[in-house]
């Protein structure tokens, strides 16, 4: 908390440890370290460093682990297919669209052009 001067006079030890993981654990590089090191920062971030990459001294990404629990590709598309986002593949390949409505010549012009003067 705050007092009348400004100053912090309680922080909790969950805080704490936040904060000082956050100091010890980012690295700023720039983009073109990054991009010369990417191997050896990734291998700092396997070890739990996150590496900030900034742009002229303005971070602009972050380089973080990916945590354990991620779901791989297939195992996401299977919980997709078991919440019903997803329908399995046919056989038979893609699906028939049916044949373009039948329209004078030019309309899509038109509407193109109207939709820009808009």
């Amino acid at each position: 908390m705050l007092d009348n001067c400004g100053y912090i006079d309680y922080i909790d030890n969950v805080t704490i440890r936040t904060l000082l993981r956050e100091m010890v654990m980012a690295v700023n590089v720039g983009v073109r370290e990054a991009k010369i090191n990417l191997s050896k920062l990734l291998k700092r971030v396997m070890r739990g460093q996150e590496i900030i990459i900034t742009d002229r001294g303005k971070p602009v990404g972050k380089i973080v682990a990916v945590p354990q629990d991620d779901l791989s590709l297939a195992e996401r598309i299977k919980r997709m297919e078991e919440q019903g986002l997803l329908g399995p593949v046919r056989k038979g390949g893609a699906i028939r669209l049916p044949p373009p409505l039948p329209a004078r010549k030019g309309v899509a012009q038109e509407f193109l052009q109207e939709d820009r003067d808009a």
